[in-house]
Parts: C-alpha cells; structure tokens; sequence
C-alpha cells in the first residue's frame, strides 16, 4: 500500500473558517481575494483509505451534488459552501452490505400483508437508520418478501425514508419444496411461499418465472442451486434460471451448498456467489475456477460460526443449538475464507444475520474474517470495494475516487490500524448528502 502525504508546510486552503455547533462545519466567509465556493462540500485534512490500494494523508475532497469532484493532496484550495475539517480522522468508502434479508423476521411469523406492513414500520424502519448511522450506504437483499422489498427500495430511493441504498434480488427461485419456501417458511404458509420464493422444476419454467419477475423490478436474480437445506435445483433448471436473467439485463447469484454446486454454477455463466461455496473446505479445482472466472464471493461467517450465551454455551444463531455438524462447517468455512483469500479471489462481506442488528452483524463478521486470518485492509476492502463490484456498481461507488458518487463515511482514528474505529462514526455521506 503507498502511502501520499501532503508537502510540510503548504497550507489546506486560504478559506477562514468559522465553528459552528456541530463543531464539524464551518462556513466560508466571503473575501474578494479568495475563489468562489466551487463545489457543494469540502472534507479537508482527511487522511483517506481509497480501497484502490493507497492511502492518502492529509488530502481534501471537493463534493459536487452527488459525485466526488476533485481529490486534493497538494494543497491546492477545495472551496466550497461548507467544508468538514477531517483532522486526524479517516475518511473511507460508504460500507456495504452484500447479503441482507430486511424484511425477515425470526422467528417467521407475518402470515399477511398488513402484518408484514406493520412490521415495516415498527422494525424495518428504524433498522435502516441505523444502517446509516453506521456508515453503512447500500445493503443488498439476497431474498426478501416480494414485492414489499421492491417498494421498500423504491421508497428508501425516493426519499421517503432515510436509509442505505437497497438492491434486491426479489423472491428466490429455488427447487419444489426447496430453501427457502420449504424451510422458513411456516408449514401451509402459501401467504410467505408465494412471496418469498418462486418454485421450478423444469427448464420452460423456470425461463417463464425469470422473466416474469424480472418485468416486476428487482436489480438481480438469485437461485439456490444446493440442496442442504431441502430439495436440489437441476444444473439444467439452474442454467435456465441464469440464462434468462442475463436476457432480461440482470445478474445472476447462487446460494450453493457444495464444491459440484459452485462448479455447475460458474460453467452456467453466474454472477457471484452469496455464501462460500462449500460445506467443507473449498477443493483447489474450484478455488482456481473461481481466480480464472474473477468470482466475488460472498464470506457470510456469521451465519454459520456459533454465538456463545451467558452460560457459556454455544450455539447456531439461527437454529439455536449447537452440533458437531455445525462446529465442523464453521471450521472449514474459516479455513476456506483464508484459501480464498491467499488465492486472490475478491471477498465480499456479507451478514445474512435477520436475527441480529444491523451493526451487531457487521462487526460479528468483521470479526470473523480477522480470526480466519483476513489484514485489516482485506477486510475493508470486502466491505467497500469488492462488494460494489460484486453488485455490478464497481465504476459508481465501493471506492474514493473522483468521479465516483460521493458514498463516504468518516471515522475517528485509523481502521488500517485498528478496526474499532469503524464504530467510531463522525460523519456519514450518501449521494454527497451528510445523513449524520
């Protein structure tokens, strides 16, 4: 990583500043010698992980509408109509979240649309904000109710409500009685089965399905190709699937259960993966696949690495026990993360926690991928860069670059250093407007 320092003694700007309560913006006082405010908003004094690999110090930002304008590391003056003096604090891409599941709740009991609604506004809601508060500015749901899910993107979109931009894979497509109608949903729930999930067995239908949902508005597809968890989709039900939505202008996911999974899964054309790729640990026929592909892959540890109670017992977050079986998957999955990572194969971060908060999740996973052996820088990358290249917005957001749409959040301290400090929120930017 190279490190661009600013040269001793060449001053931020000439702009006077004036402290106003926040004690984070100043106004920019009007002199006939000085240059007209340019941009919306300037961060100044930032030391900034790009998450292209450098780290600039002492660097300024200039923010015009929703886009970085121009990034500053030789003193020249950033005017602007407010400026942030980000003075020992790291300025770094807005963080994603790659695999979410907002409208979720566990123990699975909605059953209608109005308690679903209800839920939204007493649950969902203020999740969102928190999100934000968090540093957090898109979220994908690998699988959601739909079409609430849709509207609820549409909303956030609109700015109704405040919260990370949402992309959404809609409903799941999945194999007769397979993961998820089978399994999360409640039994006899047709209610959840015929908005959580859409069912295929054969090609025609699953060709048919894609393209219906797909004139219906969601940013992706996603199929569960592996069977752990019910009945497995065909290769050739799967190839369908990816098929019709590369016709239809979307990417395609897969939720796989095993190494042959990943392979028929990658040989169909997939976009990404949103869960490691194997119950055991990745063989290195697929790991290699997947380095001569150029395959996200999205980590989800926490969704598999036990939490431990007050007693000192462990157990899965979502079955609420604790197996053999599940000890072994948690290990292998933390040794593959480390293969993975040593093989140069982009990881994503990735929650698939409905049962914790928002940052609790994140951090828990964060965490995670420091045990399995991931740099700091790693990680931060999985949750910036790489993720906003697994999501197809690569040359939108995911980095600090002008030109990119102005994502960003500021923290206290360095991250590269010590990654606590990404609990450490000052100040919070989407689309070049200061949400905290």
């Amino acid at each position: 990583m190279t490190i661009t320092r600013r040269p001793r003694g060449v001053a931020v700007s000439a702009i006077p500043r004036f402290g106003l309560a926040t004690g984070l913006f100043a106004a920019t006082a009007t002199w006939s010698c000085e240059p007209a405010p340019r941009f919306d908003l300037a961060i100044e004094n930032a030391r900034i992980f790009t998450a292209t690999g450098s780290v600039l110090e002492d660097a300024d930002v200039g923010i015009e509408e929703d886009r970085i304008s121009v990034i500053a590391t030789d003193g020249s003056p950033v005017p602007a109509r407010e400026t942030i003096d980000a003075s020992g604090m790291t300025l770094l891409p807005g963080l994603i979240d790659a695999h979410v599941h907002l409208l979720i709740k566990w123990p699975l009991e909605l059953g209608s649309d109005e308690a679903l609604a209800a839920h939204v506004e007493e649950g969902v809601i203020p999740r969102l904000r928190e999100y934000l508060n968090h540093g957090v500015t898109t979220v994908f749901s690998t699988g959601d109710f739909w079409p609430a899910i849709r509207d609820l993107r549409d909303d956030v979109a609109a700015g109704h409500i405040p919260g990370p931009r949402i992309l959404t894979a809609g409903p799941v497509f999945a194999a007769p009685d397979g993961h998820p109608s089978g399994t999360v949903c409640p039994p006899e729930d047709a209610w959840c089965r015929s908005r959580l999930s859409v069912e295929v067995a054969t090609v025609g239908q699953a060709r048919e399905a894609v393209l219906r949902v797909a004139s219906e508005g969601p940013d992706a597809i996603k199929a569960i190709l592996g069977g752990l968890l019910g009945p497995p989709m065909e290769p050739e039900v799967f190839s369908a699937v990816v098929d019709a939505a590369h016709e239809a202008g979307l990417r395609a996911y897969v939720h796989p259960d095993a190494s042959s999974d990943t392979w028929h899964a990658v040989h169909a054309g997939v976009d990404g993966l949103v869960h490691l790729p194997a119950l055991r640990e990745v063989p290195d026929s697929v790991i290699a696949l997947l380095v001569e592909r150029g395959l996200t892959v999205t980590t989800t540890l926490g969704a598999s690495a036990p939490v431990v109670d007050d007693q000192g017992i462990k157990r899965h977050p979502m079955a609420g026990f604790w197996s053999d079986e599940f000890e072994a998957r948690a290990t292998a999955h933390k040794a593959s993360v480390r293969a993975l990572a040593d093989a140069g194969v982009p990881l994503v971060l990735g929650t698939d926690m409905p049962v914790s908060g928002p940052w609790e999740a994140i951090a828990r996973e964060i965490a995670l991928l420091s045990d399995a052996g991931l740099t700091n820088e790693q990680i931060l990358v999985a949750a910036t860069r790489n993720a906003a290249v697994h999501l197809g917005l690569g040359t939108e957001i995911g980095t600090v670059e002008a030109g990119k749409i102005a994502d960003l959040v500021l923290v206290r301290g360095d991250p590269l250093e010590e990654l606590s400090a990404l609990s450490e929120v000052e100040l919070v930017i989407q689309g070049g407007v200061v949400r905290r």
